[in-house]
């Protein structure tokens, strides 16, 4: 595809496939597409695709950027941390004019390992490595530069930071601790003073939303509970 792309004179900035979570605990596999959102075997733009729904994400697991894109992005990856690529899907995306759907399971996710990065006890863990990442990502683009941006753009890295903005608060408050409080507590203020449109974006119009109100506690285990739900029934970690 990318030859017969090049001899069209027709190379997007980024190729978008399907990836494949295949769960070893069960020999089970479950394939994340893209087929509701936007067209295939096309070039297309961002205004060409339909805004992503519930928890479905453009993952790195499914993006190949032009390396131009990832070069002129200026996104630099924390060192020593996890859950990195989520920054690396989100940050590179403004600079992506044309992209083009391949419907073709291209990347297998192996899910189940003891060592791996999304079992429940290392994300409780590394909650502050998740803080970290989505930190990095409210830093790349303001909300007002957000705001600015086509209309399909726009959606896509919205719905993108409302989920992992609930990843961040389900790290955070799986388990009740005094240092995780004051984690939390300062997360919220840093974002608050840094850009307070995204903070209220964040916290009043995403899906933590129904969390407010609630004691740090019930928010940690509402949030268990739901990532175990996914576990079990959707089966995306």
């Amino acid at each position: 595809t990318i030859k017969n792309n090049i001899v069209k004179g027709e190379v997007p900035d980024l190729y978008v496939t399907n990836f494949v979570y295949d769960h070893v605990e069960d020999n089970t596999k479950v394939i994340s597409h893209y087929r509701k959102y936007m067209p295939t075997g096309r070039l297309i733009s961002w205004n060409d695709t339909k805004p992503l729904k519930s928890w479905h994400l453009l993952l790195m697991h499914s993006l190949l950027y032009k390396t131009d894109i990832i070069k002129k992005s200026g996104i630099i990856l924390p060192e020593h941390t996890f859950y990195v690529d989520n920054l690396y899907a989100y940050g590179n995306m403004p600079l992506v004019k044309k992209l083009y759907y391949l419907d073709i399971n291209l990347y297998h996710y192996f899910i189940g390992r003891p060592d791996q990065s999304v079992t429940i006890d290392n994300i409780v863990k590394r909650y502050d490595q998740q803080i970290r990442v989505m930190n990095a990502m409210i830093d790349a683009y303001s909300y007002k530069e957000i705001s600015k941006l086509d209309k399909g753009l726009r959606k896509q890295m919205k719905h993108t930071l409302g989920t992992i903005i609930l990843n961040t608060v389900f790290f955070t408050t799986a388990v009740n601790t005094l240092e995780r409080r004051e984690a939390y507590k300062n997360f919220w203020l840093g974002v608050k003073e840094k850009d307070h449109s995204m903070y209220k974006f964040l916290k009043n119009r995403t899906k933590v939303a129904f969390l407010n109100g609630l004691s740090f506690k019930t928010k940690g285990k509402v949030t268990t509970i739901g990532y175990n739900y996914l576990r079990k029934h959707v089966k995306l970690g």
